[in-house]
Protein backbone atom coordinates (compact mmCIF):
# COMPACT_ATOMS: atom_id res chain seq x y z
CA UNK A 1 0.00 0.00 0.00
CA UNK A 2 1.57 3.31 -1.30
CA UNK A 3 0.39 6.38 0.76
CA UNK A 4 -0.30 9.02 -1.54
CA UNK A 5 -1.98 12.34 -1.25
CA UNK A 6 -3.41 14.10 -4.03
CA UNK A 7 -1.24 16.40 -6.02
CA UNK A 8 -4.89 17.84 -7.30
CA UNK A 9 -4.66 20.89 -5.20
CA UNK A 10 -5.69 24.62 -5.07
CA UNK A 11 -3.14 27.39 -5.97
CA UNK A 12 -1.37 28.77 -2.93
CA UNK A 13 -2.90 25.66 -0.72
CA UNK A 14 -0.05 24.26 1.97
CA UNK A 15 -1.71 20.57 3.16
CA UNK A 16 0.48 19.81 5.54
CA UNK A 17 2.77 21.33 7.95
CA UNK A 18 6.22 19.97 9.14
CA UNK A 19 5.59 17.81 11.22
CA UNK A 20 2.91 15.86 8.58
CA UNK A 21 5.94 16.03 6.43
CA UNK A 22 7.52 13.75 9.10
CA UNK A 23 4.84 11.94 9.18
CA UNK A 24 4.35 11.09 5.83
CA UNK A 25 7.32 9.84 5.11
CA UNK A 26 7.06 7.24 8.10
CA UNK A 27 4.16 5.95 6.81
CA UNK A 28 4.79 6.29 2.74
CA UNK A 29 6.17 3.17 0.75
CA UNK A 30 8.91 3.56 -1.34
CA UNK A 31 7.24 5.60 -5.08
CA UNK A 32 4.86 7.27 -3.47
CA UNK A 33 3.53 10.50 -3.51
CA UNK A 34 2.27 13.85 -1.91
CA UNK A 35 2.42 17.36 -2.91
CA UNK A 36 3.33 19.94 -0.25
CA UNK A 37 2.81 23.23 -2.24
CA UNK A 38 0.81 25.10 -4.96
CA UNK A 39 2.12 28.33 -6.22
CA UNK A 40 5.45 30.13 -6.69
CA UNK A 41 7.78 28.48 -3.76
CA UNK A 42 10.28 30.46 -4.46
CA UNK A 43 8.37 33.88 -4.83
CA UNK A 44 5.59 33.25 -2.50
CA UNK A 45 7.68 32.62 0.48
CA UNK A 46 9.53 36.05 0.40
CA UNK A 47 7.85 38.63 2.79
CA UNK A 48 7.68 41.64 0.44
CA UNK A 49 5.81 39.64 -1.94
CA UNK A 50 2.87 39.23 0.38
CA UNK A 51 1.29 36.46 -1.14
CA UNK A 52 0.41 34.89 2.40
CA UNK A 53 -0.46 36.33 5.69
CA UNK A 54 2.73 36.22 7.97
CA UNK A 55 1.31 32.89 9.65
CA UNK A 56 1.45 31.29 6.34
CA UNK A 57 4.58 32.06 5.23
CA UNK A 58 6.40 31.09 7.99
CA UNK A 59 4.61 27.47 7.09
CA UNK A 60 5.41 27.70 4.17
CA UNK A 61 8.69 28.08 4.76
CA UNK A 62 9.22 25.46 7.63
CA UNK A 63 7.22 22.72 4.93
CA UNK A 64 10.21 23.75 2.34
CA UNK A 65 12.98 23.49 4.65
CA UNK A 66 12.10 20.16 6.08
CA UNK A 67 11.47 18.92 2.72
CA UNK A 68 14.91 20.15 1.28
CA UNK A 69 16.49 18.70 4.94
CA UNK A 70 14.88 15.39 4.08
CA UNK A 71 15.96 14.78 0.33
CA UNK A 72 19.20 15.74 1.75
CA UNK A 73 18.99 12.82 4.26
CA UNK A 74 17.88 11.13 1.06
CA UNK A 75 14.58 10.04 2.39
CA UNK A 76 12.59 11.49 -0.07
CA UNK A 77 12.94 13.13 -3.54
CA UNK A 78 11.72 16.76 -4.88
CA UNK A 79 10.17 17.10 -7.88
CA UNK A 80 7.73 19.91 -9.14
CA UNK A 81 5.22 20.12 -11.98
CA UNK A 82 4.54 23.06 -14.29
CA UNK A 83 1.34 24.12 -14.21
CA UNK A 84 1.36 27.96 -15.64
CA UNK A 85 3.14 31.03 -15.15
CA UNK A 86 3.83 30.78 -11.58
CA UNK A 87 1.95 27.98 -10.91
CA UNK A 88 3.62 24.76 -10.09
CA UNK A 89 2.80 21.36 -8.02
CA UNK A 90 5.92 20.73 -5.51
CA UNK A 91 5.83 17.18 -5.22
CA UNK A 92 7.79 14.67 -2.23
CA UNK A 93 8.10 11.46 -3.62
CA UNK A 94 9.25 8.18 -1.41
CA UNK A 95 12.60 7.40 -1.60
CA UNK A 96 13.56 3.36 -1.31
CA UNK A 97 15.67 3.48 1.70
CA UNK A 98 19.14 1.94 0.67
CA UNK A 99 21.56 0.40 3.28
CA UNK A 100 24.90 0.62 2.01
CA UNK A 101 27.65 -1.17 4.21
CA UNK A 102 30.68 0.56 4.94
CA UNK A 103 33.54 -0.37 6.56
CA UNK A 104 34.83 1.15 9.86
Amino acid sequence: MRTSISIDIDYGKVPLDDNGVVDWILDAEPGAAAAYYRGHLAHDRCESTQVHSAEKRRRLIAIAKRALAEEQNGLIRLVQRRLGDHDYIYIMVRASLRISRRPR
